[in-house]
This record gives C-alpha cells, structure tokens and sequence, in this order.
C-alpha cells in the first residue's frame, strides 16, 4: 500500500514528516505500508503522487491556516485534488485547521492560549462509533501541539471530538479524518519543541512555576497512547487486503 504524506513542516530543518510517521509506526502491528513524501514548502505539487496513492496524510506545520505563505496555493490544489479523489486521508493538526478553513469553517489564534502535551478529549456520541477513536472518551491520551483552534466546521463536517481547551479536536469531512493533535510526533521531537519553547510557555503564563513545566514534561510519554489511532487509519479494512472501501466502512461507522 501506497501512502502519500504532504510534508508542511516549514519551521525546522531537522524535522520531517515522513520520518515522524515511520519513528511512530516502528514496530506497531501490521503496519506494512510505502511511505514517501511531497514537501509542498520546497518544491512544486506533483499531482501523480497524489494519483499514485493509496492513502494521504497530511502534516501539521507552523503556520496559521488563515495567513498567506508562498506555498499555500499548492496545498490548496493538492485538498482539491484528494477530495475529488475520494481516497481516504488524514489531516493532522494544521492540516486539520487548513481544511476546514477552506471548506468555510473558521480558524482562530486559541484564545485559551497554546495547547501542548498530553491531554484527554471528549467523543461525540458518533465520535464514540468512529473506527479510528473508539476508546479515546476520556480513557487515553493525545499529544497536542498548536496555537491555533477551530472556531466553526464547514458544513456537511461531522464533529467527532473536542474538549475544554478546543471545540473541535477531530472530525470527519467526505473523505478526510481530521484532528486537531498529533498521533504522529515522536516523544523526543515532542521534548526538543517544549525545550525550545519553554520562555515563550513561561511569558504566556501556560507555566506559572518550573514545578508545572516539569510535570508537563513528564506527561509526554503518556500521549504515545495516541499512535494506535494513526496505526487504525493504516490498518483500517485491510483483513482481508481489500481497501477500496475504506471510506464507505467509515461512514457507515459514523
């Protein structure tokens, strides 16, 4: 199986996409899939990747889905594209934000401030159905790591989860399963962003004591619960090898 990952990652060199997924499925069962990778920050779409894949994930990033960036007009061909694709994708944290910007939702600096770390969501009723979160209601825990939030899903967007800090932290569109954290980051590079962000946490008062700054830190491992639900989307239908029908199982789930 072919999976296409849209690399977004435009605020450090030494952090990819590609090798994030492949450090975080690394020995996590039945996970036996082709992975490559298109950085739309650096080069030019190519639409036969796209063609190519079987599934497509796309990456979080810096930026805001609601600014201009160089390389926002290839992201924009590239969610076409995959929606009139029909194939089954996973839009991860920006990626997230940035489709339903597009659709006609509404993205907004998180007035709540930063959310970074481990924390637990709240499922939907249909979240609680979804193939991907079942089990996730307050039971295990994510790993975020944005400014940014949702403030309205475009319409036809179905809300799978949320909690106190962001109202929607997943959710489905058409063929897209969209969320707000990340499944996808390994612990370390999890640690090096708190490192390298730990004054700003400071200034913004998302740490009031170096007490609370170690205890969030200590979390972070805790967050790796959250893989299983990028390892479900890979896995997903795949049984009996047939994964055709990947999106139809997932709406009739939802």
């Amino acid at each position: 199986m072919k999976v296409l990952i849209l690399d977004v990652i435009d605020f450090d060199k030494d952090i990819h996409a590609l090798e994030n997924v492949r450090n975080v499925m690394s020995g996590r069962s039945a996970v036996k899939s082709r992975f490559s990778a298109q950085k739309l920050h650096e080069n030019d779409l190519i639409e036969e990747e796209i063609a190519a894949a079987d599934r497509i994930i796309i990456s979080g990033s810096a930026r805001s889905a609601y600014e201009d960036f160089h390389w926002k007009p290839r992201l924009k061909r590239a969610l076409q594209l995959i929606l009139n694709s029909g194939k089954p994708t996973y839009a991860i944290c920006f990626g997230c934000q940035f489709l339903a910007q597009e659709m006609g939702g509404k993205v907004v600096n998180n007035p709540n401030g930063p959310e970074f770390g481990s924390v637990r969501i709240n499922l939907t009723e249909v979240g609680m159905k979804h193939p991907f979160l079942h089990g996730f209601n307050q039971d295990k825990m994510v790993h975020e790591s944005h400014n940014d939030r949702i403030e309205k899903l475009p319409e036809g967007a179905v809300l799978l989860a949320y909690n106190e800090n962001s109202p929607v932290q997943a959710f489905q569109y058409k063929n897209i399963f969209a969320t707000q954290f990340h499944p996808d980051i390994p612990v370390d590079n999890l640690y090096k962003l708190l490192d390298g962000r730990k004054q700003k946490y400071f200034d913004l008062g998302v740490f009031k004591s170096e007490s609370d700054y170690e205890k969030l830190k200590a979390e972070i491992p805790l967050g790796v619960e959250g893989y299983v639900i990028l390892e479900r989307f890979l896995n997903f239908g795949r049984a009996d090898g047939d994964t055709k029908d990947l999106v139809e199982l997932i709406h009739g789930a939802v």
